[in-house]
């Protein structure tokens, strides 16, 4: 599995140093901050963001078939202060909080989509750090959500064999866009990830074999406008 981070792209999207200034392609990338009520975060601010996160992977427990799953929940955080942000918890969609040790405890219920039957998800390995970024790419210029080092374990049935294994990611990227009423949706896809220069992850020890895409919603606990911005 690839994690974009808070789950729903924003789920987990998008919860960070400087990552690079610039990649083997044209890329560019700089800090961004992010805003409460149009102010500059000066301290970490609680979010949460609701959303669902396709996942899939190449080569499910080592047996050489492709797995899928549709994941929904909602991802709790902080941004701020600056572009610096982090996931600190996972919950399911009615309320409660994934347990942090595979295996044990109340894991989020996702649904197969593919060669995955009764797919059960743990975060590991959090807090999650992620850094908020202005991504140049020619003459486009768009907001990035940075998560570094993202894992989650997961565990269902591929052709009646029960698989569990632990899925990370180095680096993920989501495209992160101010919208009215003061959220910022988040969105990651393979195809970004990819212009971001950036590869896929790991499950079990196999190289690049997990691909995500997501959407969802992130926005602050206290009712305050989020938006993310160039600070210039």
């Amino acid at each position: 599995m690839k994690y974009a981070r808070p789950i729903g792209a924003a789920l987990a999207v998008f919860m960070l140093g400087v990552f690079f200034a610039s990649t083997a392609s044209a890329l560019t990338f700089l800090l961004a901050e992010w805003l409460e009520a149009g102010a500059a975060i000066s301290s970490a601010k609680l979010v949460d963001g609701e959303g669902e996160i396709n996942i899939v992977n190449l080569d499910g427990g080592g047996l050489g078939v492709t797995i899928e799953l549709l994941c929904s929940g909602i991802g709790v955080g902080t941004v701020g202060p600056a572009s610096e942000g982090t996931t600190t918890a996972f919950l399911n969609l009615a309320g409660e909080e994934i347990s942090g040790v595979p295996l044990t405890g109340l894991a989020l219920e996702c649904t197969n989509s593919k060669n995955c039957t009764e797919p059960l998800v743990w975060a590991e390995e959090l807090p999650w750090k992620g850094e908020l970024e202005l991504m140049e790419d020619g003459t486009e210029i768009l907001f990035v959500g940075l998560g570094f080092k993202g894992a989650m374990y997961s565990e269902c049935l591929v052709a009646g064999i029960s698989v569990s294994e632990l899925c990370t990611v180095a680096v993920a990227a989501g495209e992160l866009t101010n919208e009215a009423g003061g959220t910022v949706d988040g969105v990651a896809s393979d195809a970004f990830q990819e212009l971001a220069g950036l590869k896929l992850g790991e499950c079990a020890g196999h190289a690049e074999v997990a691909e995500v895409s997501g959407l969802g919603l992130l926005l602050l606990t206290s009712g305050n406008a989020l938006t993310v911005s160039s600070g210039t």
